[in-house]
């Protein structure tokens, strides 16, 4: 599961690693091991790609990483 992946990075990792969630759920909710998917940018299933670019240049802008 992605949340477990999430988990992981963050725990094991000091990085400041960014996060973009995709779930086939209407909207983002806390999974069993505790993670809020709230607290990173959601995109619903099925993707619209143009929502997908936008989102991937927004979390870029808050990194040192330039598209």
């Amino acid at each position: 599961m992605g949340s477990d992946l999430i988990k992981i990075i963050e725990t094991e990792f000091e990085q400041d690693i960014k996060f973009i969630v995709m779930s086939g759920h209407a909207y983002p909710r806390v999974e069993k091991n505790n993670i809020d998917l709230a607290l990173y940018p959601f995109l619903k299933k099925p993707l619209d790609i143009e929502n997908l670019i936008e989102t991937v240049k927004s979390v870029l802008e808050t990194t040192q990483w330039r598209l």
